[in-house]
């Protein structure tokens, strides 16, 4: 949708209300970001509030300029509006945008309501692997993977710990699957999927 010339912000929103209602509760979108923060607010058995989040994130993507952050940005707003609910930190929709763009890169400075956050994507296709990173209020996490069969096993690396957490993407998937196969409605998914796509109209096109 945001890489569609000429949509407006609203047009961009009512096009995702729409999508999902004529899903009728049967789209999924996988957001893995999101529970790796659920995975960090259980094990550090952190409450917030949430202040400030800096994200960082390298991948082995190809995209140029401002559809980095098309391809990146959901991933980081997964994870803050994950961390706002887990801590009952109100996220509001940013404002004092920042924006920096290179070729390979786009960072981002903001406020959403009371939380400050920076989020730094680039991307290079000769990377070995993407590398994920954020800090929670000054405590800084690393994603770490290891090959594990057919997938990763998956690990939080914060202050002088280490610990396994389930693959989010596997996870987000599974859930997904099971779902749909009890026959249940994605109760929360148009909510919160539509905010992330407003968010990211308002960051794009403002």
């Amino acid at each position: 949708m945001l890489w569609q010339q000429g949509l407006s912000r609203q047009a961009i929103v009512d096009l995702a209300k729409s999508l999902f209602d004529a899903a009728d509760g049967r789209l999924a979108v996988n957001h893995p970001t999101g529970l790796l923060g659920a995975n960090y607010a259980d094990v550090a058995n952190w409450h917030g509030p949430l202040k400030q989040l800096v994200f960082r994130y390298r991948t082995r993507g190809g995209y140029k300029g401002e559809m980095i952050a098309v391809d990146l940005l959901p991933h980081a707003l997964s994870l803050l509006l994950t961390l706002g609910a887990k801590s009952g930190t109100e996220i509001g929709m940013p404002t004092k945008i920042d924006i920096r763009r290179g070729d390979d890169q786009w960072h981002l400075d903001a406020n959403f309501g009371p939380v400050h956050c920076r989020f730094e994507f680039s991307q290079d296709p000769a990377l070995a692997g993407s590398e994920l990173a954020f800090a929670v209020n000054g405590v800084e996490i690393r994603r770490e993977q290891e090959a594990a069969g057919n997938g990763f096993r998956v690990f939080l690396a914060f202050a002088g710990k280490r610990v396994e957490v389930a693959n989010p993407m596997s996870a987000s998937i599974q859930e997904a699957i099971a779902t749909a196969r009890a026959g249940r409605a994605m109760t929360g998914e148009p909510a919160y999927s539509t905010r992330i796509v407003a968010m990211m109209a308002d960051l794009l096109l403002g």
